[in-house]
């Protein structure tokens, strides 16, 4: 009897803790699909794999649609990585740095030699860089390989200017007061070349440095054990500040009869958005392990 009454007492306490504990989803095999409590994750943009498996079907053209948009605002380009406090609950960081350096040349015709065929270089050069960091908490719902993801995260953000340099075959001279010149994009490709009066020397300053909260939601499908495919959608609230920048550009002086620099200085500016992101249809494959 003290045996079958202490089964009696002990019997609530033992279902509780069953059913309060979440049942594993299995596959066929009997893996664990869903991510686990100690479990890491790393993700990444996928619309590049999808771009590439559609290009295998056209005929190598590029898929423009699918890749107009990677992860728009803060989470562009960015890396994801969680750690899986429970099996509902994690930790995510959104990671990115990267540097970029760009030499460029342009062939034009020689102002001094009456001759379509000899040709002088310009010569540019670009730098710039990039660095994202992003801490956040999220939470999951739903017991089957569709989950559903809710959570918030703050940021901080730093973009450099475009630092550039630039060389010019035409030199200023008393019979070149217009030398012909390539024009040069912001992204360091060349548009075109006409004879100018000025033209730009160098550039620098400019950078940008914010910082803000997000709310996002989306969802994940687990295609595989512990493989899941998911789109994000949040909604953010920043500041940011941009600090002023120089151009320096060179003229000639007809009183001297010689070519000087000038340089214009651009005040900084601030900035506050507050503005749903990534409606262009991004998609991250995420992988987790323990």
């Amino acid at each position: 009897m003290k045996k079958i009454g202490l089964i009696i007492l002990t019997l609530p306490f033992m279902l509780a803790s069953v059913f309060g504990q979440d049942e594993q989803f299995l596959d066929k095999k009997g893996r664990v699909v869903l991510p686990e409590s100690g479990d890491w994750a790393l993700g990444f943009n996928a619309v590049p794999i999808f771009t590439f498996i559609g290009n295998t079907f056209n005929g190598s053209t590029s898929n423009n649609h699918m890749g107009n948009d990677k992860f728009a605002g803060f989470t562009e380009n960015t890396i994801l990585g969680k750690y899986f406090l429970s099996d509902k609950k994690a930790i995510r960081v959104n990671f990115r740095f990267g540097v970029h350096n760009k030499n460029v040349t342009n062939d034009i015709v020689n102002d001094f030699l009456n001759n379509p065929d000899s040709l002088v270089l310009d010569r540019a050069k670009f730098k710039t860089s990039n660095f994202n960091l992003g801490l956040g908490h999220e939470w999951r719902l739903g017991k089957g390989r569709l989950q559903g993801v809710v959570g918030g995260e703050v940021f901080f953000q730093y973009t450099s200017s475009v630092k550039s340099q630039f060389e010019y075959g035409n030199a200023f001279a008393a019979g070149n007061v217009t030398p012909l010149t390539t024009l040069w994009d912001p992204s360091g490709f060349a548009i075109t070349a006409n004879s100018v009066g000025e033209r730009i020397l160098s550039s620098k300053g400019g950078g940008k440095c914010g910082f803000g909260a997000r709310l996002f939601a989306g969802v994940e499908y687990f295609v595989a054990p512990k493989i899941s495919l998911g789109a994000e959608f949040g909604w953010y609230l920043g500041y940011s500040q941009q600090s002023k920048s120089t151009v320096t550009y060179e003229r000639w002086s007809t009183l001297d009869n010689a070519s000087y620099e000038v340089t214009r200085e651009k005040s900084g500016n601030k900035y506050f958005d507050a503005d749903t992101d990534n409606f262009g249809g991004g998609i991250y494959l995420i992988f987790h392990f323990q």
